[in-house]
């Protein structure tokens, strides 16, 4: 956990959330002893996860509840990243066992929309189709720890101070 004070801003393509689309990556905090392999792969990990937790952060803001992150792609395979995830969100996470979860999401969009001309309950409808198609991986269940997690929230604190530092058009 945490990458030995190292700190990485990762806008390698400039960033929507926030919007800062000329932004560029940068590490923050690097010394001889925190300059390895391993704290570079962590900062790595953690910074792209609290950009997550930023776009979490606005659906909060907005009275969206949040009481389970669902995840996919080749990152969601990592137990340890799903740990990390679990932390920094102090929230469950789990996987859908689909591995083409983004084409799934757009065939339950489309066929959503093509009942929208049915009468019935939008809200309904959607949940029916995502409880047939959508299914989770118990086994990748994750839980957070309370001890990380309210550590990871001091060094997210951390990194939002350092965003509005170096981006201070970003309004937290």
């Amino acid at each position: 956990m945490v990458a030995n004070g190292l700190m990485m801003l990762p806008f390698f393509n400039g960033e929507r959330v926030p919007p800062l689309p000329r932004a560029k990556a940068s590490l923050h905090n690097l010394n001889t002893s925190n300059m390895n392999q391993q704290n570079f792969i962590l900062a790595a990990v953690e910074s792209a996860t609290y950009e997550l937790r930023f776009g979490i952060e606005l659906f909060r803001k907005q009275g969206i509840e949040i009481n389970e992150i669902r995840l996919t792609g080749g990152g969601a395979r990592s137990k340890k990243w799903r740990q990390i995830v679990a932390d920094v969100m102090n929230t469950p996470v789990i996987c859908v066992t689909n591995q083409e979860a983004a084409a799934l999401g757009a065939a339950i969009q489309a066929m959503w929309c093509d009942s929208l001309t049915e009468e019935k309950d939008k809200q309904v409808q959607l949940a029916h189709f995502c409880q047939h198609f959508v299914h989770l991986d118990e086994e990748t269940r994750t839980i957070p720890t309370p001890e990380t997690a309210a550590l990871y929230d001091v060094f997210y604190q951390d990194y939002l101070s350092l965003l509005t530092t170096e981006y201070p058009e970003v309004k937290i």
